[in-house]
C-alpha cells in the first residue's frame, strides 16, 4: 500500500492538470458565499473579493489525503458494494470539509482585510482533515472492514 501511494503522489499525481476541479471547488463555494451575503468571482485558480483573493494550488484539493482515505479502505474491505459506498460517503465529506474551509477562510479575508492567520487557519483545517480521515478509519475498522469479521473469526476459535 505504501508503495502504491507513493507511486500515485510521486509520478502520476503529478501528470493530471487539476483546474477543473479547482473551478468545482471555487464555483460551491461561491455559491455558498453568495448564501451568505459574500461578493464572490471566480477565476482561474482564484476566488476574488473586494477585500482580498484566494489561490488555490493542487496541494490545497486534498487529493493526496482523500487517496489514501481510499486506499486503506480498498485494502482492507472485503465486500465490494459497502467498500464502494463507504469510499464514495467518505469523499464526499472530506470535499464538502473542504469547500467549507474555502468559504471560511475567504470570508476570514473579507474581513481582515488580507492573510491574517492564514498559516493558523491552514494547519486548523489539515488538523480537522485528518482527525476527520482517522475517525472515518475507526468506523470502517469496527463496523465494515474484512478485519473485523478476521478478528470474529479469532475469538470464536
Amino acid at each position: 500500500m505504501i508503495y502504491l501511494y507513493l507511486i500515485l503522489t510521486s509520478f502520476i499525481y503529478q501528470l493530471f492538470k487539476f483546474k477543473y476541479w479547482t473551478h468545482i471547488f471555487f464555483v460551491f463555494s461561491k455559491k455558498i458565499l453568495d448564501i451568505v451575503g459574500y461578493s464572490a468571482t471566480v477565476s482561474g485558480s482564484y476566488l476574488i473579493g473586494d477585500e482580498g483573493t484566494i489561490y488555490m494550488a493542487n496541494g490545497c484539493l486534498g487529493f493526496r489525503t482523500m487517496l489514501l482515505f481510499t486506499m486503506l479502505i480498498f485494502v482492507t474491505g472485503d465486500n465490494k458494494k459497502t467498500t464502494w459506498f463507504y469510499v464514495l460517503g467518505g469523499l464526499l465529506l472530506l470535499n464538502v470539509v473542504n469547500i467549507i474551509r474555502f468559504v471560511l477562510l475567504f470570508i476570514h479575508i473579507q474581513k481582515n482585510g488580507g492573510y491574517v492567520l492564514n498559516i493558523d487557519l491552514h494547519d486548523l483545517y489539515n488538523y480537522i482533515i485528518y482527525t476527520i480521515v482517522f475517525i472515518l478509519w475507526i468506523i470502517w475498522f469496527e463496523k465494515f472492514s474484512d478485519l473485523k469479521k478476521d478478528r470474529k473469526e479469532m475469538a470464536v476459535k
